[in-house]
Order: C-alpha cells, then structure tokens, then sequence
C-alpha cells in the first residue's frame, strides 16, 4: 500500500496537484480532495491547479465507479460517486427509434435506478429502451407506422401499404 505525498507549493503560484498515487486498501477510487475531511469543505480535482496562499491540507474523498452500458446506445462516460453518496442526474444516452426507458441493474428486467440511489461499491447500470411511436418517428403524418419492440428484440419501420394493390389512398 502507498502513502499519500507532500507536495510543497510556492505562495501565491499557481501549480497543478500532483496525481493521486495512493491506493486505497478497500479498492474505492478517488473522487476528489477537499479542505474538510467529512467532505463539506472546498473541493478540488486530482491534478487540479491551485493558488495557495496559505498552508492547506487536503482530504481524500473515497468512492466508488459507475459504469454505464448504453445496450447500443450512444456512449455514456463513467462517473465516480463519494461512497454512500446518491448517484445524482441519471445521464442521457440515444438510440435511433428508441425512446430511453431508464437505466436498470440488469441487462434484462432488474430494478430501475433512481437518482437518490445510494451507492456503496462499483456497480454497472443497464439502458433499457422502448419503441418510439409513429408520431415521434414520423412526425409529419408519413404512411409508415412503428411497432414497438425492446432492446433484445427491436421492431423496425413498416409500411402500412406495402403488398398492397397500386392506386390512390387518403389518410
């Protein structure tokens, strides 16, 4: 195990942290530094630059990663969560003809996530899509209507006159 490290900085400089090298014993990951060891205080980035001028110690805050499987939407970057803290804004990710439903902790079924879910270890939460409606689809009336479908089964576009005889029809 390594111990945290002293860096000396000059008075009134502005100089760039030096990068965490501590590993934590219980393999949670550094979220940021702060002025309060309960977290309450000033907050500071690894590898932020500061302008120090006055002596200061900074505390580690612990915590955990959340990891993000978008199931083949667009990507969603990890987040780093203070451990027992509430996940917070769940993110966006986007699928075409897909409306998302919510993130969930499993590929299939599981539990929906909310953004006062605690979190206590690293965890990886799951999209889970619906269908869109024709109206959101083809928002201009179009003759073609969307069936809805679901992440492991995606129903596409139809045509509604598709094999049908040729000739004039109004919507």
């Amino acid at each position: 195990m390594s111990e945290p490290k002293i860096q000396i900085v000059a008075r009134g400089a502005q100089t760039k942290l030096e990068p965490n090298t501590f590993v934590h014993p219980n393999g949670q990951v550094l979220v940021s530094w702060n002025t309060s060891r309960d977290g309450s205080g000033e907050e500071y980035q690894d590898q932020s630059t500061v302008n120090i001028q006055e002596p200061l110690t900074l505390y580690a805050q612990w915590g955990h990663r959340v990891e993000w499987n978008p199931m083949g939407g667009t990507p969603v970057p990890q987040r780093l969560v203070k451990s027992g803290h509430e996940i917070g804004n769940l993110p966006i990710s986007q699928k075409e003809g897909f409306d998302l439903d919510g993130w969930y902790t499993r590929q299939t079924g599981g539990t929906k996530l909310t953004e006062n879910e605690p979190i206590a270890q690293d965890r990886t939460f799951y999209a889970h899509w619906k269908g869109m409606s024709w109206e959101k689809l083809y928002p201009e009336n179009s003759i073609i209507y969307y069936f809805g479908g679901s992440a492991t089964q995606p129903t596409l576009p139809m045509n509604l006159f598709e094999n049908k005889p040729q000739g004039n029809y109004q919507l």
